[in-house]
């Protein structure tokens, strides 16, 4: 909740799953984080834009009385 002064709001942004699947895949990996049957992705498939994209927009909230 916000508090009268200063806030401090923390984000925490995560890779997409699937640029873990390709990274796994790099030639030299030795330690994998993934496993799939499927193999949809390979070493060379592009990764996708991750990340916080577009602008952040904060809101505020008024709650009825």
């Amino acid at each position: 909740a916000l508090k009268p002064g200063a806030n401090r709001l923390e984000v925490k942004v995560v890779n997409l799953w699937v640029n873990r699947i390709i990274g796994d895949q790099q030639p030299g990996v030795t330690r994998k984080y993934t496993f799939t049957s499927q193999q949809f992705y390979n070493a060379g498939s592009p990764l996708l834009p991750s990340g916080l994209l577009g602008p952040v927009q904060f809101f505020r909230e008024v709650q009825a009385p």
